[in-house]
């Protein structure tokens, strides 16, 4: 099944990627994730942009602001896909605002906001989604 890697095209960007660019903390891996983050096709998944944010927030002690900020830099390039661009800016607005809701919840509340209906019992939520 070697064949099939040819068939997408572009890089599925993992936490690690992401946070190496965005910190910069380890020099040679830093430059090769700029390589890859600034010229080639890459994707970014909701469960990755999930792991970042933790990571980024808990381990690195991050304001959410400042996450908020990088995460939009990076994800708002030509060369970036992520899947309901407009899901996400909405869930990152939420979490810098919000930081009672962790960023899961966030992600719920950036699909409410984009039409879709949500299901929860989680009260903190229930209020940002006007469902109390």
């Amino acid at each position: 099944m070697k064949w099939l890697r040819n068939i997408v095209d572009g890089y599925i960007l993992d936490a690690n990627y992401i946070c190496r660019y965005l910190l910069a903390d380890q020099q040679e891996q830093f430059v090769t994730a700029k390589d890859l983050i600034d010229n080639y096709k890459c994707s970014v998944k909701y469960e990755i942009l999930e792991e970042v944010v933790y990571v980024l927030e808990r381990l690195y002690q991050i304001p959410r602001n400042e996450i908020k900020t990088s995460l939009i830099s990076i994800l708002d390039r030509a060369n970036i896909h992520i899947k309901s661009r407009d899901v996400v800016n909405s869930s990152l607005i939420a979490y810098s605002d919000r930081p009672k809701l962790d960023f899961v919840d966030c992600l719920l509340y950036g699909y409410y906001k984009s039409g879709y209906k949500v299901a929860t019992f989680d009260r903190k939520l229930q209020k940002k989604l006007n469902i109390v």
